[in-house]
């Protein structure tokens, strides 16, 4: 076997291992100097010459292959933790193979990958263990399909001319870019040949007219100059006036015959648009790689680069990367590993950004119960601060989400948001629960007879020196039974909305919801009701009574209003359900 040099530097040859007549695969299907309109022989090494195809490749190719790629495990827990174990995790972070580095392997792997289609590497296993040892990266131009009736499914051309057949799991093999079969990629090259052609014509261009002196080339017109007895004039003409004036540093002044007429028979750059023509190009090219154009000196306009930098990482990078990563998975793991161990790139170091936005997000992190000290002291490559440093925190206004439903509407506590379409509940309307006249005198009857006696009798000369302050009760009733009731209402207007948005059956959906909303209005009217006893309203000094009296007014009015109003109708009258809603019963209730 060939070593790894060879494998990467022979050029590619027929073979009995090609497949033969009309296959997907040909030996020209990367493109080797393929001829473009605009009559410049593009191939995938050839186009690097261009500029922006060179810079668009180095920037996916060295910030992929510069980024940590790492091998995870899921344990029961469901906790990532690396599995440095893995054998391939050594040579992607070390040295794959005794001639190159992690970080040249992967930017030889990706250039072939991102430019020619597709990336192979010969995977070599120790022959006892089958654990992997080396990964040697073999020149896309040199492996094919191998024939049907070989045996294997790869053909590698060594340098000797012989081809060596290989089994799937002995190739890695990494995929380009919108692959016909699933097998064979395309490379971006390929797919933009005429583009970068012509962006290379247009630099050729750009630079033979200002090697000529900025200036068109032309015609000579001299009389009498015709014949093969003018040839050698001619000549020597045409010797002259190149070493006077074909260079740009050409400072000599153009002295002509005479009856002598120059006539320039090209056009102008100003005039073919060099500069539009070279703009346009470059946008082409980034956009088939998928790199934003401010990378590549444009001015970015309309948004920040943030934004820009996580389009570059989402659709310059990402692709790619999760191919590399979904190969991996498929070819360096064991079939036990593949359920629970993958590979992964840590783009976390391109999403960074500066000190503040770092500190900000981590005060949120640790806050929420996401992030630990030690975790965002890691991130930040500093030492820990010991086992405190792993404590969470979580903030202590919050509850679970089990802690909810046990104290929510479903079962009969403090109402919460129901499956009607009812928003979460107003915190005022949690206000602390009076003690109901049952259950007084419940507690009353426990005390001995003395002490209830007497606090019975403190409790009427306290209802009575209330009812004899100068206070106006009835207004206080009246401003505390508005708030509540406004409150209720809005709760009603935005639930009955998202019903008539997602609800076929309305009348079933307002018998749904009332039957849950009246628990939440009779805890919300206890307050109200207290002091409409103490205004001398004793019709609905009971909340329950109350609350069941606007559940039925509201349930006939929603009825009503949907059977009736047309869906413009309808609409105006929930928005304005909070208001007039309140304004309908107020001065009922009130007496």
């Amino acid at each position: 076997m060939a070593g790894v040099l060879d494998w990467m530097f022979s050029s590619p040859q027929s073979s009995a291992f090609l497949p033969q007549g009309d296959g997907a695969w040909s030996p020209n299907a990367w493109g080797y100097g393929a001829r473009t309109l605009a009559g410049i022989a593009v191939s995938e090494d050839g186009a690097m010459l261009n500029a922006t195809a060179l810079r668009c490749s180095r920037l996916i190719i060295e910030t992929l292959a510069n980024l940590p790629l790492k091998c995870y495990k899921k344990t029961k827990s469901r906790e990532q933790v690396t599995a440095d174990t893995v054998p391939a995790v050594r040579l992607l972070q070390g040295m794959p193979n005794s001639f190159m580095s992690a970080g040249v392997y992967r930017e030889t792997q990706l250039f072939y990958q991102v430019n020619f289609g597709s990336a192979f590497s010969e995977i070599v296993r120790d022959g006892r263990s089958n654990r992997i040892i080396e990964l040697h990266p073999i020149a896309t131009g040199r492996v094919s399909p191998a024939k049907a009736d070989s045996g294997f499914d790869y053909a590698v051309r060594e340098a000797n001319g012989q081809h060596h057949g290989f089994h799937r799991d002995e190739m890695l093999h990494a995929c380009g870019a919108l692959s016909p079969d699933g097998i064979w990629g395309r490379g971006v090259v390929a797919q933009i040949r005429e583009a970068i052609g012509a962006a290379l014509a247009t630099e050729r261009h750009g630079a033979a007219y200002f090697g000529s002196g900025a200036q068109p080339k032309g015609v000579l017109s001299m009389k009498g100059m015709m014949g093969d007895a003018k040839k050698a004039t001619r000549e020597q003409m045409r010797r002259e006036w190149r070493e006077m004036h074909g260079s740009p540093e050409s400072s000599e002044i153009v002295i002509v015959g005479e009856d002598t007429t120059y006539l320039p028979i090209t056009v102008s750059n100003s005039d073919n648009q060099f500069i539009e023509a070279q703009v346009r190009l470059q946008e082409m090219i980034c956009n088939a790689y998928g790199i934003p154009q401010y990378m590549l000196g444009a001015r970015a306009a309309g948004t920040s680069i943030e934004a820009m930098s996580n389009e570059f990482i989402i659709y310059g990078l990402y692709p790619w990367a999760s191919k590399i990563e979904q190969q991996l998975g498929w070819k360096t793991l064991e079939p036990a590993q593949r359920a629970d161990h993958y590979w992964e790139h840590d783009f976390a170091a391109l999403l960074r950004g500066d000190v503040q936005t770092r500190m900000n997000a981590y005060r949120v992190g640790i806050a929420a119960g996401i992030y630990t000290l030690n975790h965002c002291k890691r991130l930040e490559n500093l030492p820990d601060i010991g086992p405190a440093g792993d404590e969470t925190y979580l903030p202590a206004n919050m509850v679970t989400a089990d802690r909810m439903l046990e104290t929510g509407s479903g079962s009969g506590g403090t109402p919460g948001s129901d499956h009607t379409g009812a928003p979460a509940d107003n915190p005022l309307d949690h206000e602390p629960k009076a003690m109901s006249d049952s259950a007084f005198d419940a507690a009353r009857r426990e005390l001995p007879k003395t002490e209830a006696a007497n606090l019975k009798a403190t409790m009427a000369a306290l209802e009575k020196q209330l009812q004899d302050r100068p206070t106006d009760w009835r207004e206080a009733a009246r401003s505390c039974l508005v708030d509540v009731l406004r409150r209720m209402a809005t709760k009603e207007s935005q639930a009955a909305l998202t019903a008539l948005d997602k609800r076929a059956d309305f009348a079933a959906w307002v018998r749904e919801f009332y039957a849950k909303h009246e628990a939440t209005m009779e805890h919300a009217l206890e307050s109200a009701c207290f002091v409409l006893r103490l205004a001398g309203v004793a019709k609905w000094s009971k909340p329950g009574d109350l609350a069941a009296w606007l559940k039925a007014k509201s349930v006939e009015e929603m009825m009503q209003m949907h059977a009736r109003d047309s869906k413009e109708s309808r609409l105006r009258k929930l928005a304005a359900w909070p208001t007039d809603r309140v304004a309908r019963v107020i001065d009922e209730v009130m007496g």
